[in-house]
């Protein structure tokens, strides 16, 4: 059994336990335990990141811990540099990987329509939905505003119910509709976390 934790950037994050799930299964056959740090608890540490980390440690003890930030404006190494300097801080320095979408995680959503129709519950909706094209992903300036959207047009809804769909419940739902994230193999953002995840397995012999 290998112990993951999430180390969260904010409480949206444990959309993120199914992408981290899906890239370690296709390395390793050991079962996987992801836990999603309670950011709440992790806060009252403190907000700088090696606070999150220190209190992250403490309360969810595990192998290995995956820790998000989005790259949003800044160069992905830079943010793995913010990273790999609060790991340095603490006492116990633990096995980590940095996750870092491009430029929020929301991007990484973008890349399953049925799995889209799914999460709006119009699983055989008609209306097009025009994804953006995966060589894009990364470029998409406002990903956030781009799914919920998408979400919006899927579910087919229009006036009262279109403003009681429920967006963030749906985009909880949709990372777990989508089995398959090898599209994100094109992006060098995800490319970077898998060889991560793939360096950590071979490093501990999993």
């Amino acid at each position: 059994m290998i112990r993951c934790t999430l180390v969260p950037d904010g409480a949206s994050d444990r959309r993120l336990k199914p992408v981290i799930e899906w890239t370690f299964f296709q390395h390793t056959r050991l079962p996987l335990q992801v836990t999603v740090a309670d950011v709440a608890l992790i806060h009252r540490n403190g907000r700088q990141m090696h606070q999150k980390l220190e209190a992250s440690i403490d309360l969810y003890p595990a192998d290995l811990y995956v820790i998000h930030r989005d790259a949003e404006a800044q160069d992905p190494a830079q943010r793995e540099a913010e990273i790999a300097e609060a790991v340095a801080r603490l006492q116990a320095r633990p096995s980590y990987i940095p996750i870092i979408p491009v430029r929020m995680q929301e991007s990484w959503l973008l890349i399953d329509e049925r799995a889209l129709r799914r999460a709006a519950q119009k699983p055989r909706g008609t209306c097009v939905l025009g994804l953006p094209p995966l060589a894009t992903l990364e470029g998409v300036a406002d990903p956030r505003g781009t799914l919920v959207r998408l979400l919006l047009e899927a579910s087919e809804t229009r006036g009262r119910r279109r403003r009681r769909f429920n967006v963030a419940a749906a985009i909880y739902q949709l990372s777990n509709h989508i089995a398959d994230y090898s599209p994100l193999r094109t992006l060098p953002a995800f490319q970077r976390f898998e060889r991560a995840v793939q360096n950590e397995i071979v490093a501990h012999g999993w």
